[in-house]
């Protein structure tokens, strides 16, 4: 028996609008042609952020959308159902590989419900308050629901990031953004010394790095040194990581300016090269792209026992 996903009713359908971005160029896709599907999941996401979701349960009887995106980049889905979906962006313009997310298309009556207090100012207080209003009954007020949109983005020049699809909710304080993170978190998986790092293909050769475990707002917990050929000492960052949660940000000195690293330290290290590549995003700031080699560390050990 096939599993029941409750939709809204025909009526509930909205109009979704989404932009497509080059990450390669930093500017949006003017004139493409692209494809959107859009495949009703027959089992609940959980995390209503948009995601990878590979093993969830899908219609393959979904919606599919032939567009083609405006001077901005803009294009725009037509009545969708709300719900949550199994979204797949193609092109036939654009050299980009296949696209998809988990995303959740918010219906008109949960965006009218959107509350949020006001921005506050350094004293605390809410600055747009009228006089003689008390700032705690201001805060009560209801915020009026923002744009909901689907933002797709893609690159053909990073190894270890294709693409992704970020969604604006209503209700959110702030929209997705071209800007958004490439990567939340960049998966540390190396042994010892087998860090590089490197920027515009060379190696940061005596690069300083300092660590702070991610919940750390204040302090530096480790200060590092990488060597002449740009290699860090990564035994050190499973040190820190040992029994106090696995992600740390790296603050390395890069081109006169500091880049900041948010890494997922894996529970035990494997025997495999990693390079940390930083680059810059005119309009976004610092990124670095976490390319793993894709053969294996010989075991010296097990060489030498070998021979």
């Amino acid at each position: 028996m096939r599993s029941l996903v409750v939709h809204a009713q025909p009526s509930a359908k909205v109009n979704l609008p989404g932009s497509l971005y080059s990450v390669d160029s930093e500017s949006p896709a003017r004139a493409a042609r692209i494809q959107v599907q859009l495949l009703p999941l027959l089992e609940p996401l959980e995390n209503a952020a948009p995601g990878k979701c590979a093993s969830l349960k899908r219609d393959p009887a979904g919606q599919i959308f032939k567009l083609t995106t405006d001077s901005a980049g803009g294009f725009t889905v037509w009545k969708v159902p709300p719900g949550q979906y199994f979204a797949v962006v193609t092109s036939q313009t654009e050299s980009f590989d296949l696209i998809s997310a988990c995303i959740t298309v918010t219906g008109p009556e949960e965006s009218k419900s959107c509350t949020v207090a006001p921005a506050k100012n350094r004293s605390g207080e809410n600055p747009s308050a009228p006089a003689g209003i008390d700032n705690k009954e201001a805060k009560k007020e209801d915020k009026k629901p923002g744009t909901q949109g689907m933002l797709v983005r893609y690159a053909t020049r990073m190894k270890s990031y294709h693409g992704d699809i970020l969604m604006s909710h209503p209700c959110a304080e702030h929209p997705a953004t071209a800007c958004d993170s490439l990567h939340a978190t960049r998966p540390v998986v190396v042994s010892a010394r087998q860090i590089l790092l490197q920027h515009g293909g060379e190696p940061l050769s005596k690069a300083a790095v300092k660590v702070t475990r991610f919940s750390q707002k204040e302090g530096t917990a480790l200060a590092l040194v990488a060597d002449a050929r740009g290699m860090l000492d990564a035994g050190a960052l499973y040190s820190l990581a040992e029994g106090t949660g696995n992600s740390l940000m790296l603050a390395i000195a890069v081109g006169g300016e500091t880049a900041k690293i948010r890494v997922e330290v894996a529970a035990e290290p494997r025997a495999t090269k990693q390079t940390l590549s930083f680059f810059q995003r005119k309009q976004c700031g610092w990124e670095a792209e976490m390319i793993t080699q894709e053969n294996p560390v010989k075991d010296t050990k097990t060489s030498a026992t070998q021979k």
